[in-house]
């Protein structure tokens, strides 16, 4: 059974029952029910994180580099040598050895909308459901029963509406009431904050000391 009070859930289910084997010639007769009463509320909450946003690739460009063709048989890396550019020929300083020709080659490179990670203040809504739970048995008179069940016959509906309103509400109202109150934590906390800050005349002598 699903009970709605403004936006809190409450589900009464009845996972046990305990019977009497004869009571008045009436076999498997109930006097105790367990009832479980699961409530819940969903929300949504809206905060301002920091977030980092990492580039991402947009589209892809054409770029022009140079390159150098090696002559056949040059060294190219012969140690303590520099390796120079100049009108259009590769070679090194000292010695002074032609190695190739430069070239300009035309390559795509990727795109991107931003050139680094940076971070960022987002606004994130996420759903939240807080939730209370209680468990407890009842027992039902078993005497002068007018318009009894048989057992086989019995469902959890039937069960429950043997429990007395009064007996219930004082639950679903706890219930409400916690969650009420957790829901509020979470969306307005400074409201719940409690702290010990330093009194500011204890403040101002000790900067004057």
């Amino acid at each position: 059974m699903i009970i709605t009070s403004d936006t809190v859930q409450h589900e009464l289910t009845i996972p046990t029952i305990n019977t009497i084997g004869v009571v008045d010639d009436n076999e498997n007769v109930v006097y105790e029910a367990v009832l479980y009463i699961n409530s819940s509320l969903t929300f949504n909450h809206t905060y301002t994180t920091t977030q980092t946003r990492f580039p991402e690739q947009t589209g892809t460009e054409t770029q022009t580099i140079e390159e150098i063709e090696y002559t056949e048989g040059a060294v190219q890396f012969p140690p303590q040598a520099t390796l120079v550019k100049e009108d259009g020929v590769a070679y090194y300083e000292y010695p002074k050895t032609e190695v190739g020709t430069v070239v300009e080659k035309e390559i795509e490179v990727p795109v991107y909308d931003i050139p680094a990670p940076v971070q960022e203040e987002v606004e994130v809504t996420e759903e939240k459901t807080v939730s209370e739970f209680s468990g407890f048995s009842v027992e039902f008179s078993t005497e002068n029963i007018e318009n009894f069940t048989p057992f086989e016959e019995l469902t959890e509906e039937l069960v429950l509406s043997w429990i007395p309103e009064e007996t219930i509400q004082p639950y679903l109202d706890q219930h409400k009431t916690k969650l009420l109150l957790e829901q509020d934590k979470i969306l307005n906390p400074l409201k719940h904050q409690k702290d010990s800050p330093v009194p500011p005349w204890k403040v101002t002598v000790n900067q004057i000391i």
